[in-house]
């Protein structure tokens, strides 16, 4: 990530004078980061309820390729300098850039980021620091740091097409690499969208770029004024956990099949413990790992009554308390964005 723009003389900020010389990390003074608020995933800094985060338990593999990681420090006191948060990251493993976000004025905004030379230490951290209290009822989140690439777009034509939209955000976009739809359920209606898409783009440089053009005021296109957003972000599952899963997530479904439909087609693999569809959707459970293979194998792409299927891996159900954040936070910028719009 660019560096940020230092605020002020670095020997006239609080603490920063005191840190050891020898010290090897870079620190940077960014004045927000992307957008002047850290990804809504993360709670806001100013959250004083009490909550102890669970820690992380599922380390990476020694073996594993070492590669840097950043992660997001939030809730941090106010009060909070570089002398007291740079000594406990680096005492975890070796940091290459701290930046605490502050704003115009060098007042802490309440979070910061933290990269470390290795995947492996950037774990550590957020075991051995996520949930530590600082100040009297105020606890450390530490989490790992995943540039948002994908843009919600909400309010668009349901008769467009993928590559409709495809074209129409990129003569208006720079990068952009895919549109996702979610088709409407009815058979003859699978080339329309339900109402919104996904904009994918392959750095956060793009997306937040993207997203400053078509929210611009005067912005219309299709004649609408779109609703823009970041999208949630994919949930990342740990490959040692995937590993482990044997529930198939099909997409693209008939909306004549039903559910023994599906069982009959599946079984041919393996025994099944559940199948459960939602509309154009379904899970199909396998009693063991390896016939969910040889089932995934044999049926991506395969026509089955009229629809070519979409079948990949169904990844485990979010943390609910995670899942509850990103629901608070997307109310919050909901609320937001109709407020700040203009009557």
């Amino acid at each position: 990530m660019e560096k940020g723009n230092g605020a002020g003389d670095p020997e006239s900020i609080d603490g920063f004078a005191e840190l050891p010389n020898e010290d090897e990390y870079e620190l940077t003074y960014p004045l927000g980061q992307g957008d002047d608020e850290p990804p809504y995933l993360w709670p806001s800094p100013e959250g004083d309820e009490e909550e102890t985060p669970c820690p992380v338990t599922n380390l990476p593999d020694e073996e594993e390729e070492e590669a840097e990681a950043e992660v997001f420090v939030g809730r941090i006191p106010k009060d909070s300098t570089e002398a007291e948060l740079c000594p406990m990251f680096d005492a975890v493993g070796t940091v290459t850039d701290f930046r605490l976000s502050k704003d115009s004025s060098g007042n802490n905004k309440g979070y910061a980021f933290v990269k470390f030379a290795r995947k492996q230490d950037a774990y550590k951290a957020i075991v051995k620091l996520n949930g530590k209290q600082l100040r009297q009822r105020q606890y450390l989140k530490v989490t790992l740091s995943i540039p948002n690439t994908r843009l919600f777009i909400g309010n668009i034509p349901k008769a467009r097409s993928k590559e409709s939209l495809y074209d129409s955000f990129g003569s208006k976009t720079y990068e952009l690499e895919d549109v996702i739809i979610y088709s409407l359920p009815n058979h003859d209606l699978r080339n329309r969208n339900r109402g919104f898409c996904f904009l994918c783009y392959p750095s956060y440089k793009a997306a937040a770029a993207a997203k400053r053009i078509l929210s611009a005021v005067n912005f219309r296109i299709f004649d609408c004024r779109i609703h823009v957003d970041w999208a949630d972000p994919l949930q990342d599952v740990d490959e040692k956990t995937m590993s482990r899963v044997k529930i198939l997530y099909v997409n693209n479904i008939s909306p004549s099949v039903i559910e023994s439909d599906l069982r009959m087609f599946f079984s041919h693999y393996g025994e099944l413990e559940r199948v459960k569809k939602l509309k154009d959707f379904a899970f199909i459970h396998f009693r063991r790992r390896q016939d969910a293979e040889d089932a995934l194998g044999c049926t991506n792409g395969r026509m089955f009554r009229g629809c070519k299927l979409q079948v990949a891996w169904s990844k485990p159900p979010m943390d609910k308390a995670i899942r509850e954040e990103i629901l608070r936070a997307r109310e919050k910028r909901t609320l937001k964005l109709f407020a700040d719009r203009p009557m």
